[in-house]
């Protein structure tokens, strides 16, 4: 029979819990859960299979906290998506307000993976389940109820190893929603979607303006800018600018508008960083450059139509995140704290139509 730990504890950590444990009252189950997660993100590669809906501010709380100390740490978290276009309490769309709580692990963490399935969240919340969440560690799982009042500690290796079976067959029935990739995969990427979406309105939006316009070598020296050692330098410049060329040849031909802010051209010209420079390089562009860019962006955008200037003070101008979105396909690629470069697709109707509009 599993020992209770009501109101009181007599333990000083789960590490001295015996191997089944009976966890009652929120105050416990928040106790118990964060030493799990504090006694994971102390290993060196910390590993974290969480199934909770993002919405639990206790978790994605100490899941952040904890994931900025430990950037190593490997985190698979499965949650459900809600399939029609329905409601919180807060009159937020669910889809739309679980991704807000999941975007600042992705900018934290370069190993954190959130897995989705999908079902109507009313009903989901409104059926009777036992300890629908769980947390699993190397050394611990952590079973309870959506309200945090009851929960079931385990330490015991085999059922450990049979909650990580378990989890991993519900994983191969969800799709991952983000992606990691490689800076050239997203110029493909981003090639796709312009032939996708021929002749359809697309927009991006990020604080600078693009600099992709004028990704020519008469006007953009890219090579002073790539270390003279880096692998198979004249391969990367062709394929940078035959993206470049590629890329307003589309462009023109499409309904696309390229949104960006006076902050982002101020904290250009001041600092010469820019999003769509490969990372990787620190770069920092000269004052040649700047200039040259400034120029460029002018007679563009007195020809053109597609480069359009907007005042929004929400987004900081250092902001390293990028949108893209048509009616029907769109994703968001943030820049993560570590450096790394993520391409966020998204796909459900109610987060397109919520981004688009």
């Amino acid at each position: 029979t599993p020992e209770i730990l009501e109101s009181t504890p007599h333990y000083q950590s789960v590490k001295d819990f015996p191997d089944f444990f009976n966890v009652i009252g929120d105050y416990n189950v928040n106790l118990t859960i964060s030493q799990v997660l504090n006694l994971e993100m102390s290993r060196e590669h910390p590993l974290l299979k969480i199934c909770v809906q993002p919405d639990h501010q206790f978790i994605m709380s100490g899941l952040n906290h904890f994931i900025f100390k430990n950037r190593k740490a490997h985190i698979e978290h499965l949650f459900c998506l809600d399939n029609t276009e329905s409601m919180n309490a807060n009159h937020l769309i669910y889809n739309l307000d679980y991704f807000s709580h999941v975007m600042p692990l992705l900018l934290y963490g370069d190993n954190y993976v959130p897995y989705c399935y999908y079902n109507h969240i009313m009903t989901k919340e409104n059926q009777m389940s036992f300890y629908e969440n769980v947390m699993i560690t190397q050394d611990f799982v952590f079973t309870f109820t959506r309200d945090c009042q009851n929960g079931i500690l385990f330490k015991n290796q085999e059922i450990i190893q049979s909650y990580q079976t378990i989890f991993n067959r519900y994983l191969k029935e969800t799709q991952p929603l983000t992606k990691l990739i490689q800076y050239t995969d997203y110029w493909r990427y981003t090639q796709d979607i312009l032939h996708k979406n021929y002749q359809t309105p697309c927009y991006s939006y990020a604080t600078q303006p693009c600099i992709t316009l004028i990704f020519d070598p008469k006007i953009f020296n890219m090579r002073k800018y790539i270390p003279e050692d880096f692998f198979n330098i004249d391969e990367f410049e062709k394929i940078f600018y035959n993206f470049a060329n590629s890329f307003r040849e589309q462009l023109y031909d499409n309904e696309f508008k390229l949104l960006f802010t006076p902050q982002g051209l101020e904290y250009f010209v001041k600092e010469g960083i820019s999003d769509e420079l490969p990372f990787g390089f620190d770069i920092v562009c000269d004052i040649e450059d700047r200039l040259n860019a400034l120029k460029e962006w002018r007679s563009f955008m007195a020809r053109y139509d597609c480069l359009l200037m907007i005042h929004d003070d929400a987004m900081p101008k250092e902001s390293r995140m990028y949108f893209l979105f048509s009616p029907n396909v769109g994703f968001i690629s943030p820049m993560t704290q570590t450096g790394n470069f993520y391409s966020i697709s998204i796909e459900e109707t109610s987060l397109i139509s919520a981004f688009y509009d």
